[in-house]
């Protein structure tokens, strides 16, 4: 009486090539056709409306650099608050997590993104001092 199934190494190949092809077909299957916003923003936005910050959107991660620019503390040239490296993440109907990573607070905070007529539309998330969130910014690419 033979208790166990004893395969051979070509099914043990074949059951093993079968089950690598549904995982692939699943994935593939479940894979969005939809564009992927985050690649549209990647690049350089300046703010147009005066104020001179720069948004820079890298392709390869999901942080954005903000470049304030720097003002003079008691003769010391710094650079400006909220200026630096944040981690963000695009969610629907026009907004966007954000968390600053230069800060020991690791709150992730929802503020508002808006691309059209080919401007970025951005709530001020970044400027801690008077954090305005619902004060857009108005950003056009360079």
């Amino acid at each position: 009486m033979q208790v166990g199934t004893k395969f051979s190494k070509n099914s043990i190949s074949v059951i093993i090539n079968c089950l690598f092809f549904w995982i692939y077909f699943i994935f593939c299957a479940c894979k969005s056709n939809s564009v992927d916003e985050s690649k549209i923003l990647v690049g350089r936005w300046v703010e147009s409306t005066g104020r001179g910050d720069t948004l820079v959107f890298d392709a390869k991660t999901s942080f954005v650099v903000v470049k304030r620019g720097f003002e003079l503390i008691n003769g010391v040239r710094l650079p400006k608050i909220g200026g630096g490296l944040w981690e963000y993440k695009l969610l629907a109907n026009y907004k966007m997590e954000v968390r600053y990573s230069l800060s020991s607070n690791s709150a992730i905070t929802t503020s508002h993104v808006e691309l059209k007529d080919n401007n970025l539309y951005v709530a001020n998330f970044y400027e801690l001092e008077i954090p305005n969130k619902y004060e857009l910014r108005v950003f056009s690419k360079r």
